[in-house]
């Protein structure tokens, strides 16, 4: 069911839930838009009611950055202005190629880039 469909069966204007959606940082669909099944109802309005008494957002969910970041660790930049940096990049990007091109051609792709 769409966002109005289960607001209208939540007892909710649809303005109201999707202020809630977004607030709770639900992520939202394919299409930009919300769909719910029946089983997500009861959840769906426990924590709405929450969330109408408290006014804000559960400090128990992480924020979307927490939630990005927390999946991939701490990122380090090195100084791309270091010589030593930028040899070391373009090694890297040059085995990457190879490697890519290795599977290429294994595939039986045989797509290259040399002159």
């Amino acid at each position: 069911m769409n966002t109005n469909e289960a607001a209208e069966t939540l007892g909710v204007s649809p303005r109201e839930l999707r202020m809630f959606l977004r607030n709770t940082f639900r992520a939202v669909g394919s299409g930009n838009c919300h769909r719910f099944a029946p089983a997500d109802l009861p959840t769906l309005r426990e924590e709405l009611r929450h969330w109408k008494e408290t006014g804000k957002p559960d400090a128990t969910r992480p924020t979307r950055d927490e939630a990005v970041w927390s999946e991939d660790g701490p990122v380090l930049l090195e100084d791309l202005s270091d010589p030593e940096v930028r040899n070391k990049v373009r090694r890297i990007a040059a085995e990457q190629e190879a490697l890519l091109e290795l599977r290429l051609l294994a595939a039986g792709l045989h797509i290259t880039q040399r002159a």
